[in-house]
């Protein structure tokens, strides 16, 4: 299957290397030099569409919440409170609410191993912009650094306003000092924290890829939650 050249220039230069092949000498000369080249770019454009087209499907909702102990992963009731939030702001109640209440442990029970591993996992995902816990839970993640300033949402009056007793402070590990890092919610300072199961709980602000500008708007809507009379 040598090709037909053309020497008279003094350059050995093919004309057309399937000039003279049977039918099936031209499908396999094709194959041979053609076919890999073409199924390797095919192959790089299906695996560049795949990644344009995961990319483009993944949707991060807007409000994201991690509920620890919460001991009901039926949250249709919270989901139904943020719907006016999310219709103010112009977007899908349906497929902008992330609430996942799953996680129930005890840090003193070793039993809830695989609990411990199902939070450091939410926790790592980093998909999680509010908090909400039990004291205890709430206290160990302040500790550790879990949680942003509260005061880079709210004012220094606004925190004060919940009383001393409700603020909660975590530690800063760059800085070795402590912050405001919560606020101890309970059914007479928050509206909102009557649609919960929670008797009374902490929330803060945890470390997250959310933006802040996203963040603010639905911390203000949560605090400001007045129950409809």
């Amino acid at each position: 299957m040598a090709p037909v050249t053309d020497i008279s220039s003094g350059t050995e230069k093919v004309i057309n290397p399937t000039k003279g092949m049977t039918l099936k000498q031209k499908i396999s000369y094709f194959s041979t030099y053609y076919l890999p080249k073409i199924l390797f770019v095919a192959g790089i454009a299906a695996l560049l569409a795949a990644f344009v087209f995961i990319v483009n499907r993944k949707h991060t909702p807007y409000v994201n919440m991690l509920f620890i102990n919460h001991h009901q992963t039926d949250v249709v009731d919270i989901e139904d409170t943020l719907i006016p939030l999310l219709e103010e702001l112009g977007k899908d109640p349906r497929n902008n609410i992330e609430i996942n209440a799953s996680v129930n442990m005890d840090l003193q029970d070793f039993g809830t191993y695989e609990a411990k591993n199902t939070f450091d996992a939410l926790i790592a995902s980093r998909d999680f912009s509010l908090f909400f816990a039990d004291e205890d839970i709430f206290d160990a993640c302040a500790d550790a650094t879990y949680f942003r300033y509260l005061s880079e949402y709210l004012s220094e009056d606004e925190i004060k306003a919940y009383g001393e007793e409700n603020i909660i402070y975590g530690y800063d590990d760059l800085t070795g000092e402590n912050y405001i890092c919560g606020i101890r919610l309970t059914p007479e300072n928050c509206d909102w924290i009557k649609n919960t199961n929670y008797e009374s709980c902490c929330m803060g602000v945890i470390f997250s890829d959310v933006e802040d500008k996203d963040i603010k708007p639905v911390l203000r809507y949560i605090l400001d939650y007045k129950t409809a009379d």
